[in-house]
C-alpha cells in the first residue's frame, strides 16, 4: 500500500492528537484496502476488537461500481494547520481525487470500471483524450439510445495552446474530436460548441444495469488538421440515430424549420421559436397549429411559454402587445448527425430557449426570462391529428389512465414525477410530455378545450407560477400504445435520465500535461434519451 498514490506523500509515522474510533468488525473482511493505521501502543481507551486485525483509520473502498475513500482523522481543526499537517491535507484531497475517478490507486482495487482507462492510445494524431462512461441507470435503453456530455473542448485546447479565448470568446483555436471504444472502433458522435458545449455520442442499446465506458480524443485544429472535424459523416451513422434539419426554411402556416428524424417530423417557427406541428409516422400532425380562431387552430402549440401578451414560444406572429417578447430563432451548431438545436432570443433580449432534437425526442429548456413574468409549458395539440374522445385517453405519471375529455386533474397540484401520455389506439401512437424537473409545490393543469388538449406544467388557471431558469421538457412519440410495457418503457427512458460522466482529462506524454475541464454552466445538465 506504500506504493499507493492515496499515501506516498505520508511519513512511514507520525503523532497525531486526535480522537480515535474502535469498530467492532474487520473493515477488511468487507472489502476495504487499509490506507492508515494507529499504533494502539501509544494510547489508552479501548482497542480495535478484531482481534489481531490491524487498526485501520484510512482506507478506500469498492462498491460495484461507486467508490469510497474515509479518513477517521480531523476531529480538530489543528489536523488541517501548520505545515506538519500539509501531507494530511494531500491525503484528504488525494482520497477525493480517487472516489471522483480522477485517479486509480486503491492498491490495485479500482472497481475495475475502466473509468480512468489505461487502454491503449488508439488515436495517435490526437495528444488528448477524455474518459466518458454512461450507464442505463436502471432503465434498459433502446438502440437509438444517445447521451450527452457537457464538456467545453475548446475552452480546453485554447487552454492547453497557451492562448487566450476559450468557447464563445472569438479565438481561432477550435477543437476536433473523435470518439473511440476500447478496441478502437469509432462511434457516432457529434460536439457543438454553442449556446452549452456539449458532447453527443451514439452509445446505442444498454440494460438496466450496463455501463459503457468510451474515450474522446481531442485536439487543436493546428495539431491534428488531417483529421479535423467535430462530428461523424452522416453515412457512417445508423440510420435510427440521424436527425438534420431541411437547409431552407419552409412554409407550415408560418415560416418553419422542419426537422426530419427517425421518430417524426417537427415544424418549429422561425418567429418566436413556438412548434406548430408534430408529425408521427403515418402522417398524423398532433398539434396541427394553424390562424384559425380560438382552438380550432391559433391556441395550438407547445410550449405556448409567456401568458398573456406575448408571443415567446408560440407558432405563428402573435406579438399582441408586448412586441419586444416575440422573438427569431435560428440553427446553433451543427445540423446533426445526432442533434439539431433551434435557439430563440426575444427581441428585447429578456428570453432565450432552446429545442434540442435526437432521434427520439424534442427537448426545450428555457435559459432565460424576462424577471418581471412567469411562465408556464403547455401542450395544445390533436390527439392522432383529431380529437376523438370514442379512442383518445390520457395517462399520468401514477398510472391511472382517463378519457381524453375527463378533467379530474384540472388546477392540482402533481406529486411525483411529472409526466403524461396523450394516447390515441385508433391510430396507435401516444405522445409522451415530461416535465424534468420535481416540483410538488407547482400547480399542474389537464382538460380538454373543444378540438384541443390542454396539458399545462405550472399552469393553475389562467395564471403562470414557473419563475425559474435552465428548466427542461421533453416530447416525443413513443410509437407503440397497444401494451402498457411499450409505453412505460418510452417514459422511464425519457423520464429518468441517466448520468452521463466526464473522466479525467488525459495526455500522450509528460510534455504535453492535460487540464481539469471547466464546468458546465447553471442549467446545462447532462441528458441522455
Amino acid at each position: 500500500v506504500r506504493s499507493s498514490p492515496l499515501v506516498t506523500m505520508l511519513p512511514p509515522t507520525w503523532s497525531v492528537m486526535e480522537e480515535v474510533y474502535n469498530f467492532d468488525a474487520s473493515t477488511a473482511a468487507v472489502g476495504t484496502t487499509t490506507l492508515v493505521t494507529v499504533d494502539e501502543s501509544t494510547y489508552s481507551g479501548g482497542t480495535h476488537t478484531a482481534a489481531g486485525a490491524a487498526h485501520p483509520i484510512s482506507w478506500c473502498h469498492v462498491d460495484g461500481t461507486a467508490r469510497a475513500f474515509y479518513t477517521a482523522r480531523s476531529h480538530f481543526a489543528s489536523a488541517y494547520d501548520g505545515t506538519e499537517n500539509s501531507a494530511f491535507v494531500d491525503h484528504v484531497i488525494t482520497g477525493i481525487r480517487w472516489a471522483a475517478r480522477d485517479i486509480d490507486g486503491c492498491d490495485g482495487h479500482d472497481g475495475g470500471d475502466g473509468y480512468r482507462s489505461t487502454a491503449t492510445w488508439h488515436h495517435t494524431t490526437h495528444q488528448y483524450r477524455a474518459t466518458l462512461r454512461v450507464g442505463g441507470g436502471g432503465v434498459a435503453r433502446a438502440a437509438t439510445f444517445v447521451a450527452e456530455f457537457n464538456v467545453d473542448f475548446d475552452d480546453a485546447v485554447v487552454r492547453l495552446d497557451g492562448s487566450s479565448g476559450g468557447s464563445g470568446s472569438g479565438s481561432s483555436i477550435t477543437s476536433v474530436v473523435v470518439v473511440r471504444d476500447d478496441n478502437g472502433a469509432t462511434v457516432a458522435h457529434q460536439y457543438d460548441a454553442a449556446p452549452v458545449a456539449q458532447l453527443m455520442v451514439a452509445v446505442g442499446a444498454l440494460a438496466a444495469t450496463d455501463v459503457v465506458v468510451l474515450h474522446a480524443y481531442f485536439d487543436t485544429t493546428t495539431t491534428a488538421a488531417a483529421v479535423a472535424g467535430l462530428a461523424t459523416p452522416v453515412a457512417d451513422v445508423a440510420a435510427a440515430f440521424r436527425v438534420a434539419a431541411d437547409d431552407a426554411l419552409v412554409q407550415r402556416e408560418g415560416l418553419a424549420h422542419r426537422v426530419v428524424s427517425d421518430n417524426g417530423i417537427y415544424y418549429v417557427h422561425t418567429r418566436n421559436g413556438g412548434m406548430a406541428s408534430m408529425v408521427d409516422k403515418q402522417g398524423n400532425d398532433w398539434i396541427s397549429y394553424n390562424p384559425a380562431n380560438g382552438d380550432k387552430g391559433e391556441w395550438r402549440g407547445v410550449p405556448n411559454a409567456v401568458w398573456p401578451n406575448s408571443g415567446f414560444a408560440h407558432p405563428g406572429d402573435v406579438c399582441e402587445s408586448n412586441a419586444g417578447h416575440c422573438g427569431t430563432t435560428t440553427l446553433v451548431g451543427l445540423n446533426g448527425p445526432l442533434r439539431v438545436t433551434l435557439h430563440t432570443v426575444s427581441d428585447n433580449g429578456l428570453w432565450a430557449a432552446r429545442w434540442h432534437f435526437v432521434s427520439q425526442r424534442a427537448r426545450w429548456t428555457l435559459d432565460k426570462r424576462d424577471p418581471s413574468r412567469k411562465w408556464w409549458f403547455l401542450f395544445e395539440g390533436t390527439p392522432g391529428g383529431t380529437l376523438d374522445p370514442a379512442t383518445d385517453r390520457i395517462v399520468y405519471s401514477d398510472g391511472v389512465s382517463a378519457s381524453i375529455s375527463d378533467e379530474s386533474r384540472k388546477d392540482t397540484v402533481w406529486q411525483g414525477d411529472q409526466w403524461a401520455l396523450i394516447m390515441d389506439d385508433g391510430v396507435g401512437e401516444g405522445v409522451f410530455v415530461v416535465d424534468h424537473v420535481l416540483r410538488d409545490d407547482i400547480t399542474d393543469t389537464y382538460y380538454r378545450l373543444g378540438t384541443i388538449t390542454v396539458l399545462g406544467f405550472g399552469r393553475n388557471d389562467f395564471s403562470t407560477e414557473y419563475e425559474d431558469e435552465g428548466h427542461s421538457f421533453s416530447v416525443g412519440f413513443i410509437g407503440d400504445t397497444t401494451t402498457a410495457s411499450g409505453a412505460a418503457a418510452a417514459l422511464a427512458a425519457a423520464v429518468r435520465v441517466p448520468a452521463a460522466v466526464l473522466g479525467a482529462c488525459t495526455s500522450t506524454s509528460s510534455t504535453a500535461p492535460c487540464v481539469s475541464f471547466a464546468a458546465p454552466p447553471i442549467g446545462a445538465s447532462a441528458a441522455a434519451q
